[in-house]
């Protein structure tokens, strides 16, 4: 299984200097990648934030994760 922690590059601009560095969080209960995903999509074609870099925006995309589970406690 991928490690989901920490920034995880979606796409990068190749020509010149990217604009902007843009970096997507997610909440909680989710994950850096399948946040972004249709509900039950899990293939890469299906991550939206996949589609922005194809767009060609000139900008370099990211996605932060972290443990986000709501609470650690069990009973």
């Amino acid at each position: 299984m991928r490690d989901l922690t920490g920034l995880i590059e979606i796409s990068s601009y190749q020509d010149l200097l990217p604009s902007a560095d843009v970096v997507f969080v997610h909440g909680l209960g989710g994950d850096a990648i399948s946040t972004w995903h249709p509900q039950g999509k899990r293939d890469d074609d299906d991550c939206w934030l996949g589609w922005l870099g194809k767009d060609n925006l000139c900008v370099n995309i990211w996605s932060f994760g972290y443990d986000a589970e709501a609470t650690n406690w069990t009973s």
